[in-house]
């Protein structure tokens, strides 16, 4: 039907915006198309027709799956002769990484330079973990809920950790 989407999927973070565009590539004044969740749904997302098929702002508040129906017609603009619905796409909200709740670290004795890992909870959503202690002065980031510390002495510090993923920080703790 000579109408693809670059993917399935629209993926945008929480509070954010994207542009969703629509080109007119196929240079064919035969249809229009809309964008809306089912084909009797009075509010489309999106619309155009032939040299004017613009863009939307697609916000958090648009999640949902949504229909591409091309309405074709025979060069007159609002008459239809066939509709096809489909191929439908999905907007989702990617979450922040979850909340921690508890105290993941508890009050450890380490000797001084023996390496010793430090584990706390995978957190949901979390991709990394950024690892911030007074031993050092830039923080570590490790994709895995660990991280090895050797003490240079100093017995008494504390660690923060903040989850993160590609939406943002989740809360440290």
């Amino acid at each position: 039907d000579g109408v693809e989407l670059s993917s399935p999927e629209v993926h945008l973070c929480p509070g954010k915006n994207i542009t969703l565009r629509m080109d007119d590539n196929l240079n064919d004044a035969t249809y229009e198309f809309d964008i809306r969740k089912s084909l009797f749904d009075s509010s489309p997302l999106m619309n155009g027709i032939p040299g004017n098929f613009g863009e939307v702002t697609i916000t958090d508040t648009d999640a949902g799956t949504y229909n591409l129906t091309t309405v074709y017609n025979n060069g007159d603009i609002g008459a239809a002769t066939c509709i096809h619905s489909g191929p439908s796409f999905e907007i989702i909200v990617d979450p922040l990484p979850a909340a921690v709740t508890t105290e993941q670290i508890p009050d450890t004795a380490i000797c001084p330079e023996v390496p010793f890992t430090f584990t706390v909870d995978a957190v949901t959503d979390a991709t990394q973990y950024v690892w911030l202690t007074e031993l050092n002065t830039d923080p570590d980031t490790t994709s895995l809920p660990e991280y090895t510390l050797a003490s240079t002495g100093t017995v008494d510090f504390d660690i923060t950790v903040t989850p993160i993923n590609d939406c943002g920080n989740g809360t440290p703790f």
